[in-house]
């Protein structure tokens, strides 16, 4: 008798778990249709586990800024690394491009999750709009006859980014 109260306990305990899963990613979802990215948006959402977690706006939105703020500085560290590396060469210019956008694009998301911090919803979408335009002043860079190493990072942060700024968007409104 005890083992099947303990069974049915332990169903319902994993139940419970899923179900919340289930509303949670459904809390996702229908934040994300409310914004022109929606699909990225849930990409971006649920690739961290603690998304699942949140059940207001504000907290979807600082997480997709941290994420962001977080992408926009890795990009920023390769292509420093990859300026270095190419040192002397011709794509060399193009790098210093790319790391001088990316530099003012992670001040900028830096002020963005500052602003959201402090409630600051249209000055934080300010700082994200500003920084958007790094991913294609990156790629603009390298003109003709040069190819971009960074083009994937460039549009993976891009995405981002119009999360990040729908999000904050969403909260203005």
């Amino acid at each position: 008798m005890a083992a099947d109260l303990r069974l049915v306990l332990g169903l319902l305990i994993v139940l419970s778990t899923i179900r919340s899963s289930s509303a949670d990613a459904a809390f996702i979802e229908n934040t994300c249709k409310q914004t022109q990215t929606s699909d990225k948006c849930v990409a971006l959402l649920e690739s961290v586990k603690w998304s699942f977690n949140v059940t207001t706006v504000f907290g979807l939105t600082e997480i997709a800024v941290d994420l962001t703020k977080q992408k926009t500085a890795q990009v920023f560290s390769l292509v420093s690394t990859l300026r270095d590396q190419h040192s002397g060469e011709p794509i060399e210019e193009p790098l210093g491009q790319c790391a001088e956008q990316y530099s003012n694009a992670v001040d900028n998301m830096q002020d963005a999750a500052d602003n959201l911090g402090s409630h600051s919803y249209a000055e934080a979408a300010k700082s994200v709009e500003d920084a958007m335009t790094a991913p294609d002043a990156c790629e603009a860079a390298f003109g003709q006859g040069l190819k971009s190493p960074v083009t994937q990072e460039d549009k993976t942060v891009s995405d981002d980014m119009s999360v990040a700024y729908d999000l904050l968007d969403l909260l203005s409104s």
